[in-house]
């Protein structure tokens, strides 16, 4: 675990860029997480991006071929991205969405996206772990896992082993796509002979898988599909198991399901993100703090509730949330009484946001740069190697196969 970051103390904010990607079971509600999740952001500013300048007119008298230099701090001055890179698809989102930076409050991703697809701007908001620093977070949604009934009929029988495998290969190969064209993307900026010291940072920091109480309690835990979804994705990304609307379980059933996907991370050795014990000795010498720290290892999976929307109102527009008392609030509303989002009593979305863009956004950034990044490009460079400059030229196109993905 790295060491509490230290705060410059100066005029202009720190701000570390993040970038999430949600994933995990279909109708989990991961486009209701992504739009819940904004509303508890403090958001500052949206930072939709510049598309490429077009090449600059010869001046009179100039020699053939020659072109007028550009401002540096000109927005026109900005080179194109990778393709396939994260701001890439930004700007191609854009452009779906009209074109015009702006022309939405909400720069979130399309519900029911066919592939990873980010949000239309990086939004500026501040951290919660200190409020002299800020986030410039990127919200990346993706489709949802079909798990095949097979798996619930007859489990260990060979079909219904090979509609798992198929079921995971489909699914895996946009999201591993997406992931790798953002590595593919880094090294492309560090192979240049000239680097640039403000380039963005592309890479997939972190994962919520999004699991689906009904078909945990149905396949007796993790089907088989979700092993191998999960096997593979660890491989790529930190990826944070989560139990999308556990406001629907009793507190019997919350404890059994959780019980069930523990165990089956541990028993198949799947190797999610572990969330290691911030400064435990400093937290114990902080005579300040009232409350112990939160064990948030033994919160996997997170329970989750995402916000409904409230549109009963046919002179207001829609919005995330509910009006309880006078007060807008996060949250379900039941005939029972209001399930609120930012309750810890209620679910654990607080502590799982504090915990991604906060306390443990380092070592989240540290590890996907310094251990996932680094075996992608050991992997990647052995494979071109041992293979030649064809299985090179392939590597190479793989960011702009993504890109046509996107477009059809």
């Amino acid at each position: 675990m790295l060491p509490a970051r230290t705060v410059v103390r100066s005029r202009k904010h720190n701000t570390h860029t993040f970038n999430l990607l949600v994933a995990g079971h279909a109708r989990s509600g991961k486009s209701s997480f992504v739009a819940t999740l904004f509303e508890t952001l403090e958001v500052r500013k949206l930072h939709f991006p510049q598309p490429p300048a077009p090449a600059a007119p010869a001046s009179p008298g100039a020699a053939p071929g020659a072109t007028d230099s550009l401002d540096r701090g000109s927005v026109r001055s900005v080179t194109a991205p990778p393709a396939g890179s994260l701001l890439d698809l930004q700007l191609l989102a854009l452009v779906q969405h009209g074109g015009e930076p702006g022309v939405a409050e909400k720069p979130l991703p399309p519900g029911r996206c066919a592939v990873p697809t980010p949000s239309l701007a990086a939004i500026e908001c501040d951290s919660p772990y200190d409020p002299r620093e800020r986030l410039l977070l990127n919200l990346i949604d993706s489709p949802g896992l079909e798990v095949p009934l097979a798996l619930f009929a007859s489990p260990d029988s060979p079909a219904a082993e090979a509609a798992a495998q198929h079921a995971a290969a489909q699914y895996l190969a946009p999201l591993l796509r997406y992931i790798e064209s953002q590595f593919e993307a880094t090294l492309a900026e560090e192979s240049k002979v000239r680097r640039n010291p403000r380039s963005p940072d592309f890479m997939t920091h972190a994962c919520v898988y999004m699991l689906n109480p009904d078909v945990i309690i149905a396949a007796g835990g993790l089907s088989l599909v979700d092993r191998l979804v999960l096997a593979k994705l660890c491989t790529r990304v930190n990826v944070v198991p989560v139990l999308a609307k556990s406001d629907l379980l009793t507190v019997r059933q919350l404890r059994s399901v959780r019980a069930l996907v523990a165990a089956n991370l541990h028993d198949h050795a799947i190797p999610v993100y572990s969330f290691p014990d911030d400064d435990a000795d400093a937290d114990a010498d902080d005579e300040g703090d009232e409350e112990p720290p939160v064990n948030l290892a033994a919160l996997v999976p997170f329970r989750l509730v995402n916000s409904e929307v409230t549109d009963d109102d046919p002179d207001a527009l829609p919005f995330t949330g509910l009006v309880v008392n006078g007060k807008k609030i996060l949250g379900r509303e039941y005939t029972w009484g209001v399930v609120d989002v930012e309750n810890p009593d209620h679910c654990d979305f607080i502590e799982l946001k504090n915990a991604l863009f906060g306390s443990h956004l380092d070592d989240l950034k540290h590890k996907t740069r310094a251990a996932l990044y680094e075996q992608w490009r050991t992997e990647r460079l052995i494979d071109s190697q041992s293979r030649g400059p064809a299985a090179r030229l392939s590597a190479s196109k793989n960011r702009a196969s993504y890109v046509t993905m996107r477009e059809e």
